[in-house]
């Protein structure tokens, strides 16, 4: 189930649950090696029973209900693979061949990710590239995956009396460790070192330890090896507290959110699974994030499903840490008190971590909890059930629940399988194959808002009356998605713009209403209006540009896509220099996009603002002083040098991109230079200088005339000796003459006041 990104497709989870349930059905009633469902107890029945029923309650009165049915197909395929793993471990032999498997597969993932990490085998899917992440997406959900597996190869080893064996265990475990490390998952590290410290704790008092030490210290030493190898550099610097109080304080926030949601529906949640778009509703101020998961598991599990089902869940580990120490006690096996102790130590490690993290919302990790917990109450016996009517209620309930599992795979499965292909066609541009195929999901799971909304989106161009019916079905099935309501306004905007733009424009401000802090959702709203407005209606402008403004305060990212909306509503560099001065951003952005559309004329009032210079400055200090005559000193541009050993000179012509300087001596405080230069027009603009001094810019100049002129720049600058720097910045080289963007410079002075 790891296999594939930790199974967090639901068509992935689907397929390994579709899997076991068939197995199970085919086995069950013809394989005489498994023990009977019907004699056989799972040995967690009472609190199981209770957090179904309460899970039943929250999902019978769930806000979004298809999310809910997909945790309901989730929860019972957990379910199943606790069940199967019971019915499959009958004996020890079997409970340590098992364990055994976990311990290989946790190595050769390890194994594969450490390759990863060294650019061996591909790691494109990995959230942060640095992380080491194996096959899941997330670091920390495979830091996850080991802190069950770890402790539990551990275990083994421990009660391995074969010396090969225990070497073999020994390397698998430093893999595991040296992998575990690179994750650089920082809950992971303490919640694992909190399952370890158990474990050894338990085993000491045991005197289990002494014998053990030398094999617990090989590993030590492994890891320390491979780290070091590795380099430590970045694990010291993750581990620093500045960092760690950072990136908690954004978890803060999403649990005050969480609490408001507990507050509002304490009892029965708002349906299991729907946390994300609730989320929306209690958001707390000043928060741009949209989390789909709380980042902690209690906190998610209260919110979505309430109180009584968060303490079934409580007593339910409770039960399976007490059970793994129960079986630990046992001086006679040391299977069952390196398997219990172990697995014990993995489930208080993974506990740890979903203080801060959402490990058992992956799928994987879950099933692998399952698993575990499954390991333990098959390592002692089972009292078997008692009773003609409650054996056949058992033999009656496991076969069922397969069969459910089994009918959830197809039916969640294969249709979440055809929409994710389809999102892929749709990617690809291939959108009549991208329709069939959703239309294909539709038909077997016509319940699915995301499938709904993605057809929706995929006819609004070209059929928009088509896409606002599905893009209702949407909505009316999950209420609370705003991008839903988006796109429905704009599947229909063209036809009611034509008869009322502001009736559309308030559509657009409803849909606000359910997340005002959203970037995106913003922008999107900001450029249909500009596109809509054709009329230039002034108040339709005026919401459009304080949704503009709004975007780039929420993210800066936007700026250059909000300037190249303003400039194909209405081309005028007068618009887009008022936008900007009222914008909450610096004129960093906005001079790159006069940059990009050769707008270089208006370029340096904003350079030199963005640098803390006034661009009057230069007039003010010329107007003011009395300057000497004749001039100073009277150079040619053939005095000045190239920075590089690029040609970008010849004579009075200044032909490339790059820097010419001169060093001098100056005698008077400021200096006035003059040069006299034309420039050659291309694409609609004029050659542009920066002034340098020391390497430092100070002013700029725009050679806007094609005949000789004289073009000013005052620096206050202290006498001494000084580097002048001239640096073309937008030289535009076609290849023909008459095209390209040149200057020419017939000589530079240097006045001093009088």
């Amino acid at each position: 189930m790891p296999l594939h990104l930790g199974a967090v497709y639901l068509w992935s989870f689907s397929l390994s649950a579709g899997f076991i349930a068939a197995a199970f059905l085919f086995y069950w009633p013809i394989c005489r090696g498994w023990a009977r469902p019907s004699e056989l107890r799972a040995g967690l029945e009472v609190p199981l029973a209770l957090f179904i029923l309460f899970f039943a309650l929250s999902a019978g009165q769930s806000l979004i209900p298809h999310r809910s049915a997909v945790e309901a197909f989730k929860l019972a395929g957990v379910l199943l693979i606790f069940v199967a793993t019971r019915h499959a471990c009958r004996s020890r032999s079997d409970v340590r061949n098992l364990a055994t498997a976990l311990a290989v597969l946790g190595a050769f993932l390890s194994l594969g990710g450490l390759l990863q990490f060294l650019d061996a085998l591909p790691r494109h899917w990995w959230h942060k590239q640095n992380f080491l992440s194996s096959v899941y997406v997330n670091h920390n959900h495979f830091a996850g995956f080991l802190e069950i597996i770890f402790p539990l190869s551990l275990g083994l080893a421990f009660s391995e009396r074969s010396a090969p064996k225990k070497a073999l265990f020994m390397f698998m475990c430093a893999l595991m460790g040296t992998a575990f490390f690179m994750t650089l998952s920082r809950g992971g590290i303490f919640s694992l070192a909190v399952g370890l410290t158990t474990l050894l704790v338990w085993l000491s008092r045991r005197g289990a330890v002494k014998a053990s030490g030398l094999f617990f210290f090989g590993v030590g030493a492994l890891v320390a090896v491979a780290l070091a190898a590795f380099g430590l550099g970045p694990l010291v610097e993750r581990l620093q507290p500045l960092k760690v109080f950072d990136e908690e304080m954004s978890r803060l926030v999403v649990w005050k959110g969480a609490l408001s949601m507990i507050v509002a529906r304490p009892w029965l949640g708002g349906g299991p699974g729907t946390f994300e778009s609730i989320f929306l509703q209690v958001r707390p101020a000043g928060f741009l994030g949209r989390p789909q998961f709380a980042h902690n598991d209690y906190l998610e599990l209260w919110a979505d499903c309430g109180l009584a089902a968060l303490l079934a869940v409580m007593i339910i580990f409770i039960a399976v840490v007490a059970r793994a120490f129960r079986c630990a006690k046992d001086p006679e096996s040391r299977t069952k008190l390196g398997l219990g102790s172990a697995i014990a130590a993995g489930f208080i490690a993974l506990g740890a971590h979903s203080l801060v993290d959402f490990n058992f919302h992956i799928p994987a990790n879950w099933a692998l909890t399952a698993v575990a917990a499954g390991l333990v109450f098959s390592l002692e016996p089972t009292p078997k059930i008692n009773g003609l009517w409650a054996r056949m209620l058992s033999a009656i309930v496991w076969p069922l629940l397969a069969v459910c599992v089994l009918a959830g795979s197809i039916f969640f499965g294969v249709s979440d399988y055809w929409l994710w292909q389809a999102k892929g066609l749709e990617a690809k541009g291939d959108l009549a194959l991208a329709e069939t195929v959703l239309d294909k999901s539709l038909r077997l799971n016509s319940y699915n808002p995301a499938a709904w909304y993605e057809k929706g989106v995929l006819l609004q161009a070209q059929r928009p009356t088509e896409a606002a019916e599905c893009l209702k079905r949407s909505i009316g099935l999950n209420p609370y998605e705003p991008y839903y309501r988006y796109h429905l306004v704009r599947a229909t905007s063209r036809e009611k713009a034509a008869k009322n733009l502001r009736e559309v424009a308030a559509a657009y401000a409803g849909v606000l209403t359910l997340d005002a802090e959203d970037a995106k959702l913003n922008f999107l709203i900001a450029r249909d209006l500009f596109l809509l407005n054709a009329p230039h209606d002034k108040r339709i402008e005026t919401y459009a540009k304080l949704l503009l403004a709004r975007v780039l305060r929420l993210k800066s990212d936007y700026a250059k896509l909000a300037y190249e909306i303003l400039w194909q509503y209405e081309p005028s560099p007068e618009v887009m220099e008022a936008f900007q001065a009222e914008s909450p951003q610096g004129p960093g952005d906005f001079l790159r996009f006069l940059e990009g559309h050769s707008l270089w004329k208006y370029h340096r009032v904003h350079l030199l603002k963005s640098l803390q210079i006034d661009p009057l400055a230069s007039r003010k200090i010329s107007a003011a002083t009395r300057w000497a005559e004749p001039p100073g000193e009277v150079f040619r541009l053939e005095e000045f040098k190239p920075t590089t050993d690029k040609k970008i000179s010849e004579g009075r012509l200044f032909h490339g991109y790059g820097e010419l300087q001169k060093t001098l001596a100056t005698k008077k405080q400021p200096l006035r230079l003059l040069l006299t230069a034309k420039g050659s027009k291309a694409n609609e603009a004029y050659p542009y200088i920066l002034i340098k001094i020391d390497g430092k810019v100070m002013d700029a100049v725009y050679i806007d005339n094609p005949l000789y002129a004289q073009f000013e720049s005052v620096l206050d600058i202290p006498p001494g000796g000084h580097t002048i720097g001239l640096r073309f910045i937008n030289d535009c080289a076609g290849g023909n003459p008459k095209r390209e963007r040149n200057i020419w410079i017939d000589k530079i002075e240097l006045e001093s006041p009088s």
